[in-house]
């Protein structure tokens, strides 16, 4: 009976602490709290290398105009034999001549250029798909390590708390005689380590959610850590085989390195039809001293030595480097979906031995809390007991995080997001 109304009155002395806390400290505001659709939103608008890729998708679009347009012609006004001294009378000597040129293009370069062009609109585009798909991925994994630091300050909020009520529980059984200073002691120190490890807990998603804020293109970090979600279970019924399908099909990278190898062809192409000259005609009136006369003509070049040999060579080299650069794509697209396949694997067997871990820990945990609370078993029993529940929901958060992230590698290797 002694032990039971000291109970009763632990529980009584708590819950007057919990009121009086509650009227002396006034309720904040509640900052608000980032959700990850949210955070892929701002991402999107202020992160300066998606902006880059995307003035990269305007420079090439600028060079299509370019190469659509064709060569603008030229007028040309000369003078000639204007008199400067003699016998001879100035109107029977000056010529004044005014032609007017215009290049043609032959071997069909113009149409050449605009298909260079269009491949290099068509690559700068998929360079920003991959661009986004890498910074993306890197945006999620970071708001799921802060969603990870904060479950760690829940648990260690937790366990501190359970420690507070283990001291005063213990304070009420030292007044009782039930058991010895040295004990209540102990669980002092238990609870202070606890606080501290709150602290460092708190310390890693601060750090944490400024990661995640920087990555935004954020400056103002007051809010960092307020992130709103759960670390759950990802419920994503997936297939290799579909998965490799979808990966040489829509990963950016592979998409980008398809893109470069067909804009190299179609540059060794256009490097071939530089090799044939381009005429110019030209028409004129020329007037000399009290004649005008007319002209006409055509200029061509004589390629006897400069037939674009430099530039054909440059782009084959070019060709055969982009053929390379996608097989060794298509192969590294490959070997990482079955690595990222196999995280995936290994992440859901451990989130569910863990959860099954947990629950019996939390059992033992319960069990040694009453026994020790009917003085059946010692402290050190107990706070192996609970450590044991600590560690383990520790890595049970941990292994959903491992579970999260491994479904991030997946989208990235398949360059298609993957979450239900």
């Amino acid at each position: 009976m002694l032990r039971l109304a000291g109970l009763m009155l632990a529980g009584c002395v708590l819950s007057a602490l919990a009121a009086t806390a509650m009227a002396q400290t006034p309720a904040a505001p509640a900052a608000p709290q980032l959700r990850l659709e949210r955070a892929i939103e701002r991402f999107l608008r202020h992160n300066l290398a998606v902006e880059a890729a995307r003035h990269r998708v305007d420079v090439a679009r600028a060079e299509r105009i370019a190469a659509r347009l064709r060569p603008n012609p030229t007028l040309t006004v000369s003078a000639e034999n204007v008199k400067v001294s003699g016998p001879t009378p100035a109107g029977d000597l000056y010529e004044v001549t005014t032609s007017l040129s215009h290049p043609i293009e032959l071997g069909g370069k113009r149409q050449l250029r605009r298909e260079v062009a269009d491949f290099g609109v068509t690559l700068a585009e998929a360079q920003l798909a991959d661009a986004l798909r890498q910074r993306l991925g890197e945006v999620k994994r970071t708001f799921y390590e802060t969603l990870l630091a904060r479950t760690s300050v829940e648990l260690a909020t937790e366990t501190r708390e359970g420690f507070g009520e283990l001291v005063t529980l213990n304070q009420v059984r030292l007044e009782e005689g039930a058991i010895a200073e040295g004990e209540l002691l102990k669980v002092k120190i238990e609870h202070v380590k606890a606080d501290a490890a709150v602290r460092q807990a708190e310390l890693a998603m601060r750090q944490a959610g400024i990661r995640l804020l920087d990555l935004l293109g954020e400056r103002d970090f007051s809010t960092a850590g307020t992130v709103a979600g759960t670390l759950e279970r990802p419920a994503a019924a997936l297939d290799l085989k579909t998965l490799r399908e979808t990966a040489l099909r829509e990963r950016p990278s592979l998409r980008a390195a398809s893109h470069a190898a067909a804009l190299a062809e179609r540059r060794v192409a256009l490097e071939r039809a530089r090799a044939t000259v381009d005429i110019e005609p030209f028409v004129g009136l020329r007037r000399a001293g009290e004649n005008n006369t007319v002209l006409f003509g055509i200029a061509i070049p004589f390629p006897i030595y400069d037939r674009n040999q430099a530039g054909i060579a440059r782009a084959v080299a070019e060709q055969q480097l982009a053929t390379t650069d996608l097989a060794l794509q298509r192969n590294r697209a490959l070997a990482e979906l079955e690595s990222a396949w196999q995280a995936w694997q290994t992440a859901r067997g451990q989130v569910d031995s863990f959860e099954a871990g947990v629950r019996q820990a939390e059992e033992v945990r319960a069990v040694a809390l009453a026994a020790y609370q009917e003085g059946a078993i010692g402290l050190l029993e107990y706070l192996e007991a609970q450590r044991t529940l600590v560690d383990l929901r520790q890595q049970s958060a941990r292994s959903l995080f491992d579970a999260h992230a491994a479904l991030l590698s997946l989208e990235q290797a398949a360059g298609k997001d993957l979450a239900p």
